[in-house]
């Protein structure tokens, strides 16, 4: 018996491995409506294991995808990011829930620093990259059946942003005369889509800025599988098309220390933890450019680095969570120009929102001297939240109110003003109403994320709003805080 089970084991290894191998094709052809190469002559047992006995590769030759959470199927040729980056498929199918409040918020953010920006003389602009999804949305599996987030978001620009540079439509234009502009095995534009989003960003900017030529789209090369096809472990098996970057002599330094870590011909830079300032001696242009972006700026980077001189790059993730991280970094560089790129799956980032626009208050605190109301342990109004002496409170839940009187001295608008440390990030919240006898809601709120430690908090409030009483959620933990200051400030 044990001879027999033995036999059976050992058959039953022998079919899936020739399975396995049966499914990678002997020569270059087609799976799934994907273009595949054979692969080489294995040089070690590790090619062997990637080439032929790889389950992964044998799923998706039939037509299954093992995380479609991570990536999907679209039309034969071509796959696209899944949920499980801020839900990006859902939300290219019109299902995505999103909250209108949070997207004006972005909108007033943006205001804000475009405004600070001016004040210093410097242009300022954020790129949204267009999700794959949106440019070749007839290639999804699941046809879109509503508006987008960003839809949704163009369509509460009243007036029009002009810090906003939408590439989705940009690119629909130049995608009906020519070439492809994504590469379909990755979620990324390919250096043809990247070329003409920084067309529209650059010649989007004031002044007069040379550019450089478009690349020759006949100079394509023939490359593995993309990102995605790499989460899939496919990508020896697929084929993708590109064109070669543009690369100039360039040298790069970490911003930090100053110290030259690179000399050579320029690469695609992506999204850096560490900033780094890259100058090219040949530029097009004298400016410089402070440049916060994502992995879609790894296409666009070529381009940038042969239109401007100095060009400091760094992560958006590791900037915009605080704001005095980037007034340094502005003051420090001095730049002439300030961009923000973005993939659009990530408009409705907390940090999109998260502290810029207190700087255009900041700068208006002094013109609101008179204090009209201020928190103190006595105060009504406060619940679910315990004193404990020198300022100290304990929340006795995750949700901690002190709601506002109702208050009609201000003229147009009030200031609260808030000092506050935490033990986690954190955000904090003030509901306010638009008419009398109006219960509190999420779509009526102004948002700030506290991070651990001291925090200083400036809301330039509608006199309105304060005229109906406010509800303030310092945090949103069960815990304890220190609230030195709470109080309205009028004119």
């Amino acid at each position: 018996m044990r001879y027999i089970a033995t036999f059976l084991l050992a058959s039953l290894l022998l079919v899936s491995a020739v399975a396995m191998v049966s499914v990678v094709p002997a020569l270059d052809g087609e799976v799934q409506g994907f273009e595949v190469k054979r692969p080489s002559w294995p040089a070690s047992w590790a090619e062997v294991k990637a080439n032929y006995f790889n389950a992964d590769r044998l799923l998706f030759t039939l037509g299954i995808i093992r995380k479609p959470e991570f990536v999907k199927f679209g039309q034969p040729g071509w796959l696209f990011t899944g949920d499980q980056y801020s839900l990006v498929y859902t939300d290219a199918t019109g299902a995505l829930n999103y909250r209108l409040d949070e997207l004006r918020e972005i909108h007033r953010t943006r205001q804000a620093w475009g405004q600070y920006f001016a004040s210093q003389g410097i242009d300022y602009r954020v790129q949204v990259a267009a999700n794959k999804h949106s440019i070749y949305s007839e290639q999804l599996a699941d046809k879109p059946k509503g508006d987008t987030r960003l839809d949704a978001f163009v369509s509460l620009q009243v007036p029009q942003d002009e810090y906003l540079v939408n590439s989705v439509p940009y690119l629909l234009a130049r995608k009906a005369h020519g070439p492809e502009l994504y590469l379909q095995t990755d979620s990324h534009w390919n250096a043809m889509g990247a070329y003409y989003a920084y067309q529209q960003l650059i010649e989007g900017l004031p002044g007069d800025i040379t550019l450089t030529p478009a690349p020759d789209i006949n100079n394509f090369t023939v490359t593995q599988g993309g990102d995605l096809a790499r989460l899939l472990g496919v990508e020896r098996l697929l084929r993708d098309y590109n064109i070669p970057a543009q690369r100039v002599p360039v040298t790069g330094r970490y911003f930090d220390t100053g110290e030259q870590h690179y000399v050579g011909p320029s690469y695609p830079v992506g999204s850096l933890e560490r900033a780094q300032v890259f100058t090219t001696p040949g530029a097009l242009n004298s400016q410089r450019v402070l440049w916060l972006h994502d992995s879609f700026g790894s296409a666009l980077s070529p381009y940038i680095h042969k239109t401007f001189k100095e060009v400091l790059h760094q992560s958006y993730f590791e900037v915009l969570d605080d704001s005095k991280k980037l007034i340094d970094m502005v003051r420090r560089f001095k730049p002439n120009i300030v961009l923000v790129t973005h993939a659009e799956r990530h408009l409705g980032e907390e940090l999109f929102r998260n502290g810029p626009r207190a700087i255009a208050e900041l700068s208006a605190a002094e013109n609101y001297p008179h204090v009209l109301w201020q928190f103190t342990p006595e105060s009504a109004g406060a619940k679910n939240m315990q004193p404990l002496g020198d300022s100290v409170y304990s929340a006795t839940n995750n949700d901690p109110i002190i709601e506002t009187p109702e208050l009609e001295a201000c003229e147009d608008y009030c200031l609260l003003r808030v000092a506050i440390d935490v033990e986690q990030r954190t955000p904090m919240q003030l509901f306010y109403r638009e008419k009398r006898g109006q219960g509190f809601s999420p779509q009526r709120v102004y948002t700030r994320i506290l991070s651990p430690g001291p925090n200083s908090v400036l809301l330039r409030i509608p006199a309105e709003h304060v005229a109906l009483g406010m509800r303030l959620d310092p945090v949103a933990y069960q815990g304890e805080f220190l609230l030195n200051q709470v109080e309205l400030l009028s004119d």
